[in-house]
């Protein structure tokens, strides 16, 4: 499963020292992908990675078609070299806002990559009772 909060740097060429924990639990590659609603990456085994692209590919083409474009044109696929790290291609450190100080978060599934800024704001602004509520209505 893949869980926790990691901090780490992305350097000038875009290489990110991949934490050791989420590599063991991704596999020997795995896909990066612009995240749907946030300022931030997505990151996806293989496997995962096609369980969600069949689930895309099987929505009628006019439903479908921009999450198609969203999704798989940002998609690129890594494989960490012997020290673990990673290259983020440029557009997705744009598109997320990394530079250098980086937060990597699981989520149980898959895996997420922001600007530790991001990550910091996006708490920040996160209403936690809200959350409460939404638990008690899982049972949680």
């Amino acid at each position: 499963m893949l869980i926790g909060e990691y901090n780490c740097n992305t350097d000038i060429k875009g290489r990110l020292n991949f934490p050791a924990k989420l590599r063991e639990d991704l596999g020997d590659k795995f896909i990066i992908s612009k995240a749907l609603n946030d300022s931030c990456l997505c990151v996806y085994s293989i496997e995962e990675w096609n369980v969600m692209a069949t689930k895309i590919k099987s929505l009628p083409m006019s439903k479908g078609r921009n999450i198609q474009r969203h999704f798989f044109s940002s998609a690129t696929e890594v494989e960490p070299d012997k020290q673990g790290r990673i290259v983020i291609p440029q557009g997705l450190r744009k598109y997320a806002q990394i530079e250098k100080e980086t937060t990597i978060i699981g989520m149980s599934t898959y895996c997420e990559i922001w600007s530790s800024a991001n990550w910091h704001d996006f708490c920040e602004a996160t209403d936690t009772e809200d959350m409460s509520e939404e638990m008690e209505e899982l049972g949680i």
